[in-house]
């Protein structure tokens, strides 16, 4: 389609749409219909930021950039870019500190502003990848640097389509972003998801394990913890009351971004608590819950760990609660030698799962 009067429907009804796809694709389909000029040397991705009713107009992110004449983009119908799959992704520079950089910038630190949003931060590589690769999981946005010269990976999920916003940011300000020392090349926004023990799936034909944390303090052993879970097959993890931060970014970067790999939920009530039992018990009537408790006297070893179990580590100070304490069927202690009384939580945790996985092992 040439330049020309916009249709007079085109003034009725606006909307954003967005592109979504990598520059050369769509600036090869734009010079295909005789449509493009640009500088050969820039690099951006072109943005359609106003459309109308079976039409969109795609106009130049920066002056780097030019689709038609600057002043007078041409009037593409909205089919040509749907066909291609173009129509979808949001691009945001940012080059100030400004609304987006602050929303970003409070996300890592303010654990109130990430349940408000229901968002939280993504930064290390594998954690990213694990994220990406499991699509129960919404990511919300990607944010990287300007003119950085990125690697492949990073450049893949950029042009790739599994977030909603693309931030675009100055180098410097993305380096203020970032809260570790090493060099990042993106960071990921992702979405939290809701917390319903039904994302813990419960099967006949398995015997599910299931991880309680009584009220852990610290975001380090939290996520550790997450990680030994994966490690050992648990089929579902709960953190009970009020505790770490689940989605703190130290507590992601700890459980290696294992976080995405397996069903971990929070829940503050009794209710909930016994909701799960419940579930559980209507299809593994012998279900147990085994506590964990430096008073016990029987150890791990002792215990039959083949049946379903929900196994309930406590409070790294004040160990396990009442509350679970009356819903245990029995309790067990790690032997141990030398000074120390006890261990943190992720390390007794971890070794009461060895023990579940050394006793279901296939040999």
């Amino acid at each position: 389609m040439t330049h020309g009067k916009t249709p007079r429907h085109a003034k009725e009804e606006r909307s954003p749409w967005h592109l979504d796809c990598g520059e050369s694709d769509l600036l090869d389909h734009l010079s295909r219909l005789g449509k493009l000029s640009r500088a050969p040397h820039q690099n951006r991705l072109v943005q359609a930021v106003w459309s109308a009713p079976g039409f969109a107009r795609v106009v130049h992110l920066c002056p780097t950039v030019y689709v038609g004449h600057p002043s007078k983009p041409p009037l593409l119908p909205r089919r040509q870019l749907c066909r291609r799959n173009i129509v979808k992704k949001e691009l945001v520079p940012i080059t100030a500190k400004d609304a987006n950089f602050q929303h970003i910038e409070t996300l890592r630190r303010n654990r109130k502003k990430r349940s408000k949003e229901g968002v939280f931060v993504v930064d290390s590589v594998r954690a990213i990848n694990l994220l990406v690769g499991n699509d129960q999981w919404e990511v919300d946005a990607f944010v990287y640097p300007r003119t950085r010269t990125l690697s492949d990976w990073a450049r893949a999920l950029i042009d790739g389509d599994r977030a909603r916003v693309y931030y675009e940011v100055d180098d410097d300000l993305f380096h203020e972003l970032c809260e570790r020392e090493e060099s990042q090349e993106i960071i990921a926004l992702a979405k939290i998801p809701e917390d319903s023990d039904a994302r813990i799936s419960i099967r006949e034909d398995r015997k599910p394990l299931i991880l309680f944390m009584d009220r852990p303090n610290l975001p380090g052993n939290l996520g550790t913890l997450i990680r030994s879970c994966d490690a050992f097959g648990v089929d579902g993890v709960v953190v009970f009351g009020h505790a770490a931060d689940l989605y703190e970014p130290q507590t992601v970067r700890a459980s290696l971004g294992t976080l995405f790999a397996l069903p971990v939920i929070r829940m503050f009530t009794w209710e909930e608590v016994d909701h799960l039992l419940e579930r559980v018990r209507a299809v593994h009537p012998d279900a147990q819950v085994i506590g964990s408790s430096a008073q016990a006297h029987a150890h791990p070893e002792d215990l039959a760990l083949t049946r379903a179990t929900f196994l309930i580590v406590g409070n790294e100070t004040k160990g396990m609660c009442q509350g679970f304490a009356d819903r245990v069927d029995e309790s067990a202690c790690i032997p141990m030698q030398g000074a120390a009384s006890s261990m943190n939580m992720a390390c007794a945790a971890t070794t009461l799962l060895y023990e579940v996985s050394r006793q279901r092992r296939v040999r």
